[in-house]
Order: structure tokens, then C-alpha cells, then sequence
């Protein structure tokens, strides 16, 4: 076993000794760390997807060193601060479990973190996943090689013995299944989301008549989340109608901007969306303001909260009369405000209150 396979194991081990670690110790870990780093993203399709997507923003692309280091950052404290203790009582085993453990804590902190800054993303993958499970369980898709709880390099197939590797362009195919998914992929609650998911399971099977004996995950999630987000944007690129509605100020307030803000930016997320179920009396209007708060998160995900929709493109996308929008507007302003005061955020950017 190579030095590099256990860069890992010998950071902790260095860690739980009297003595700072070596340069070398340190440096190796990090180069690990790194690599690790940029070929979760890739295998996850997030590499050519936009930084902000993992709540890294001001950079436009992976390409830039500055946002890749600074996501490396994050993830050394998942991997490792957060999670010392177990990874030192290791130290006394065999060893090469630490590094396992730690590829481990990279993925579950990327997993976290696209479904906190992606939402829309995560969404379609969890979607079509279920969809790829359902076709299993029922005998009609088969996992040929690769993760059996599917992933993007599974391979499938519709029989046990199908012997083509995969990696088909099926995004003609794909770009069809948009008429059966959406507005609901998008739009839909929780609870909606199995009619979707069906939907994307039918279309799985008809991939078959089509001539397809296997493919991968990925080419099929891949121009399926392309697809979906080109359909929205489709819909964001509307001028606004003028209402005074200033959606694109509170979704600016909402932004985290450095390092420091981004430490309270979980905390805000979390005291407004538990607040906004208390703050309508029926659960068809609560059900609509929970969406209008995931659509201004996913504004401030993609960095576009200077890209305003009309209220009536917002309520044809959200599902949501457009009359009641400003209403909408005015309670997650006003508990957005009253959770930046419990939280001790900062009112404006570069002040504190």
C-alpha cells in the first residue's frame, strides 16, 4: 500500500501525538484531500455545474483555484474537525479504515451540501433514482455493475446478461420525458412527487422498445437535470410586471457573502422555514408559502437574485395565485428579518447589528 493511500491515517496519527505534524504529513493529507475532492464532483456531475450550486459564490466555475480551495476548506473541517473523535479511535486499529471513513465524511458533506444550495438539483436526482429503484424492485431494470443503491456510473440494464457498457446519448430520448414531469418535478410537494416519479419509471421501461440494452445513470440524469433547468429558466426570463413586488431584494438579503455570513447562513435557512408553518392558518396556503421560500432559495442557490420573474411567472410555475404573492412576500421578509436578529446576522453586507 502506497504513503498516499494512508495520507489520511497518518494526519490522525500525527494529530493524537504531543507534537505538531510534519509539513510533509500535513501536505500530503491536504493533495489527498483535493484530489478526492474534485473527483467526488465529477463523478457526482457537479464539475461543470456552477460553484454557487455547493453555496461557494463569486467565482463562475471549479476552474478557479480560489473556489475550489475554498469548498476544500469546508470539507477539511467536515471530514476532519468535526468528526476527530471517531477518526482517533482508530489510531490503534490497523489503520486502514481512517481513510475509508474519511472518503466517507467527504461524500455525505458534498451530499449535504447540494441538497442545502441545489435543491432543484437534488430534487430531479432523488426523483429518478426512486423512479430507477421502482424498475429493480420490479424486475423490469437490472443493476449490471457498479453502486447497487444507484449512482451515476451504475450500469443497468434490461436483462441480467445485457453486455454493453453503457454511456449511450440518450438526450433526445430524455428531452421527451419533460412533457410527462413537468410543471410537477419542479413545482410539486413531497407528497406529489410520486406520480413523477411513476411517470419517470414508465419512460425508464420504454427506453428498451427504443433499442437501448443498458446505459448508466448519469446518461440518463445528466440531460434529464439539463433538460429541467433550461424549462425553468424558460420561465425565469420574463420581465417583471411592475407590482412592487422586490423579490430580488430579499432574496440579496438572503445571499451569504464570505466566509463569516455563510457560518449563519444554515441557521437563518432553518429558523425561517420552521417559522412558516405557523405563520398561515390552512395547510393549502402554508404548502404554497413553504414552495414561494424554496423558490427564493434556490434564487440565492444559482446566484440569480437579480434575475426577476413576473408575479404571474412565479405563479404559474409555483402553482400559486398570483394575488397572493405580495402576502407571501411580506411574511418571508418579515420573518427573514426576524431571524437575522436571532441569529446575529448581520442586517447589511460588511455591518453587523
Amino acid at each position: 500500500m502506497s504513503r498516499d493511500d494512508l495520507a489520511f491515517t497518518s494526519y490522525v496519527r500525527a494529530l493524537t501525538s504531543d507534537e505538531e505534524p510534519a509539513s510533509t504529513v500535513f501536505e500530503a493529507m491536504w493533495q489527498k484531500l483535493r484530489r478526492l475532492l474534485a473527483a467526488e464532483l465529477r463523478r457526482r456531475s457537479l464539475w461543470n455545474a456552477p460553484p454557487s450550486y455547493l453555496g461557494i459564490y463569486g467565482a463562475g466555475a471549479w476552474t478557479d483555484s480560489e473556489a475550489l480551495e475554498e469548498l476544500l476548506v469546508d470539507s477539511y473541517g467536515a471530514v476532519f474537525v468535526d468528526r476527530m473523535r471517531s477518526l482517533e479511535a482508530l489510531v490503534d486499529d490497523e489503520g486502514t479504515q481512517i481513510d475509508a471513513l474519511c472518503l466517507r465524511n467527504l461524500r455525505y458533506f458534498l451530499h449535504e451540501r447540494q441538497k442545502r444550495h441545489d435543491p432543484l438539483g437534488h430534487r430531479v436526482f432523488g426523483a429518478l433514482r426512486n423512479a430507477v429503484r421502482r424498475a429493480v424492485e420490479e424486475g423490469t431494470i437490472h443493476v449490471l455493475d457498479g453502486d447497487p443503491r444507484i449512482g451515476t456510473s451504475t450500469l443497468l440494464g434490461f436483462a441480467p446478461w445485457a453486455g454493453s457498457e453503457g454511456d449511450v446519448d440518450l438526450s433526445e430520448l430524455v428531452a421527451v420525458w419533460l412533457e410527462d414531469v413537468l410543471p410537477d418535478l419542479v413545482t410539486a410537494p413531497p407528497s406529489g412527487l410520486l406520480a413523477v416519479e411513476e411517470a419517470l419509471s414508465r419512460r425508464l421501461r420504454c427506453l428498451e422498445g427504443s433499442g437501448v440494452e443498458s446505459f448508466r445513470f448519469r446518461d440518463v440524469i445528466e440531460p434529464l437535470r439539463t433538460g429541467v433547468f433550461k424549462w425553468r429558466d424558460a420561465v425565469w426570463q420574463m420581465e417583471a410586471d411592475g407590482t412592487g413586488v422586490d423579490l430580488a431584494a430579499v432574496a440579496g438579503r438572503l445571499r451569504p457573502n464570505g466566509y463569516e455570513e455563510r457560518q449563519f447562513f444554515d441557521a437563518l435557512v432553518e429558523c425561517v422555514s420552521a417559522a412558516l408553518p405557523r405563520a398561515l392558518k390552512t395547510r393549502k396556503s402554508v404548502d404554497q408559502l413553504e414552495r414561494y421560500w424554496r423558490f427564493l432559495r434556490g434564487l440565492v442557490a444559482e446566484d440569480r437574485a437579480d434575475e426577476v420573474p413576473s408575479q404571474r411567472r412565479i405563479g404559474e410555475l409555483l402553482g400559486i395565485q398570483r394575488t397572493r404573492i405580495p402576502e407571501f412576500h411580506e411574511i418571508v421578509g418579515r420573518e427573514l428579518e426576524r431571524c437575522r436578529k436571532a441569529c446575529r446576522l448581520p442586517v447589511e453586507r460588511g455591518g453587523a447589528e
